[in-house]
């Protein structure tokens, strides 16, 4: 079979079938899809009827649809009973239509019936398309509201951590630019510590005399996970936290409610904000886990350690020992800072929201 050859259409796919004369039901569109996916052949669907509609004909879209990805050579698309009732038409976004006036189903191309009635096309389409985002809609939130009470949970565990984190980082900076004076994020500020090192360069002068010249290169150290907890212009975790536990109490109002009688705007804004939600929570959390790693063992050894080469250019002494952070310009004039008790606890697991689909 090629794509000039016509495709079989059995008689009784020609049949018109007055099976419908209400809106068929999500349960008709789901056999119809079913059928399509086994098979690959819409036009055989037992209630299809595979005629062409009038020109001007009210159409209902009652659904959308591809053909298997097994079926991607054309001559196995399917045929349209709008424009190519007897030859491969389309393999993707087919419609399934419902003719009111008629009482019939016709699964046809992605925008044939435009040809035969633009404005009725153009309408059904839009409409289809909003309820198609008022079903996903309410989806979402049946299947995820439910969650925000874990999400809440979640947040509030994390808020005594961000504390001291924030805490930690508010000390540490104000020890480094007030009191030592040393501009630690000037170093780190791309996640890695260099090395200034000098070294004598053979050159040839313009009349052709050699001469020896002293010149820097930067070669690199070590990174240092947490690095952006030294940023100036880094938000502070515990805020964030609060607000976000502020919205999270504000959805548990809207948990038990009948999302279907709401209004759109009011679901499109509460599945907003519930996406908004957990996606902040879990940047937040990473930040966190991120920045605190500053104030870990393995960060304050790998600072001292660049600070002791020749090719620093500052020195630093950094140490962490139990919930305490020393820092100072040598090891005898360190200064603590207390971690807090919260610094080190775990980050429990953050909820994920299902993922929807029609």
């Amino acid at each position: 079979m090629t794509i000039h050859d016509p495709v079989n259409i059995p008689p009784s796919a020609l049949e018109t079938k007055r099976w419908f004369p209400e809106r068929p039901g999500n349960d008709v569109v789901r056999e119809i899809k079913e059928f399509i996916s086994e098979c690959g052949k819409p036009y055989l669907w037992r209630g299809h009827t595979h005629t062409k509609p009038k020109p001007g004909a009210l159409i209902v879209y009652i659904g959308e649809f591809d053909l298997p990805s097994r079926f991607k050579s054309k001559q196995y698309w399917a045929p349209c009973p709008c424009c190519s009732p007897r030859y491969p038409k389309y393999r993707e976004s087919g419609k399934i239509g419902w003719f009111p006036e008629e009482h019939v189903i016709r699964i046809i191309g992605p925008d044939c019936f435009r040809a035969l009635n633009e404005q009725g096309h153009d309408e059904a389409l839009e409409k289809f398309r909003a309820e198609e985002r008022r079903e996903k809609d309410i989806r979402y939130l049946v299947e995820n509201l439910p969650i925000v009470p874990d999400l809440l949970a979640v947040t509030r565990a994390i808020i005594p951590v961000a504390e001291s984190v924030d805490e930690f980082s508010k000390s540490l900076k104000q020890r480094l630019t007030d009191v030592l004076k040393i501009d630690l994020w000037r170093e780190l500020r791309e996640g890695k510590l260099r090395l200034r090192i000098r070294r004598d360069e053979v050159y040839r002068r313009a009349d052709g005399t050699v001469n020896v010249r002293e010149v820097e290169d930067i070669q690199d150290y070590a990174p240092v996970e947490g690095y952006r907890l030294l940023n100036p212009k880094a938000k502070r975790f515990a805020p964030q936290l609060r607000t976000l536990e502020a919205h999270l109490v504000s959805l548990l109002n809207h948990t038990n409610a009948d999302q279907s009688e709401r209004s759109d705007d009011e679901r499109r804004a509460i599945a907003k904000l519930l996406g908004d939600c957990s996606r902040k929570l879990r940047t937040v959390v990473e930040d966190l886990s991120d920045a605190r790693k500053f104030g870990m063992v393995i960060a304050a050894s790998t600072i001292r350690r660049w600070s002791e080469q020749s090719g620093s250019p500052l020195r630093l002494y950094t140490e962490r020992t139990g919930f305490d952070f020393y820092i100072g310009r040598h090891r005898d004039e360190k200064m603590r800072i207390a971690l807090g008790s919260n610094f080190d606890d775990a980050l429990p697991m953050i909820p994920r929201l299902a993922e929807t689909s029609l």
